[in-house]
């Protein structure tokens, strides 16, 4: 009775035990998690920068099959773990092949958190620059007007067209430069973001003060005219 209870109590652990056919349909899951992991990094790789941006998903995707892949590896982990000590010996090949594999997924998942941050910072700075460049040159422009501009008492309105005309210029520059630091504030690069403060700061004392000039210049030169009468 003894045997036979024995051999009761085993029988549902030798139908389940885990073998080398559930260890080759496991680590079959996790070479498809593979295949399909290198398949997205591929893919991804091969769009031009302005593309990946709106691709991302495809990166997202792969650290995924990389998790998915590493609770296939968890599980196997287990069921060794779950041997006697005698039998974990026959396992050792096995066992060191899937903790590698592991490491393989979670240096995988680091480099693709890495490659996400990279290619959103390098799609920032391919905004950015332009719209820099653009506020430069809205900036130069406003400065040519306002030099080109000759104050005389007998062009008032004209004067004030072009220092509104400048003003205007100075904040449209100044809208560029504010989108650009926006684009890259998320990224360390602190050089690009002092030079846009410096811009924006410049741009919108700039557009202050010919707005102001523009304002008050009716009234300036009604009082040279006042006072060369008086003269």
């Amino acid at each position: 009775w003894t045997h036979l209870l024995l051999v009761l109590f085993l029988i549902p652990y030798l139908i389940y035990a885990y073998d080398g056919r559930d260890y080759q349909r496991d680590a079959g899951k996790i070479s498809a998690e593979l295949y399909r992991h290198n398949e997205l990094v591929q893919q991804f790789n091969r769009l031009k920068l302005e593309e990946k941006e709106q691709n991302i998903g495809l990166v997202r995707e792969s650290i995924a099959c990389c998790e998915q892949a590493i609770k296939h590896c968890d599980y196997i982990l287990k069921k060794i773990g779950e041997k006697s000590h005698d039998d974990q010996k026959d396992w050792k090949i096995e066992k060191k092949v899937v903790e590698q594999d592991k490491n393989n997924f979670n240096t995988s998942i680091a480099n693709l958190q890495a490659l996400i941050n990279n290619t959103l910072k390098e799609t920032a700075f391919s905004k950015a620059v332009p719209l820099y460049q653009e506020s430069e040159k809205k900036a130069n422009l406003a400065n040519f007007k306002n030099k080109d501009c000759t104050r005389h008492l007998n062009n008032v309105e004209e004067v004030v067209s072009v220092l509104n005309e400048v003003s205007k210029l100075y904040e449209e520059a100044l809208s560029l430069a504010r989108n650009a630091l926006e684009s890259i504030s998320p990224y360390p690069d602190e050089e690009s973001k002092n030079l846009l403060r410096k811009a924006i700061e410049s741009y919108e004392t700039a557009a202050n003060q010919h707005k102001k000039e523009a304002a008050d210049w009716p009234a300036s030169v009604a009082t040279q005219k006042n006072t060369l009468k008086t003269q």
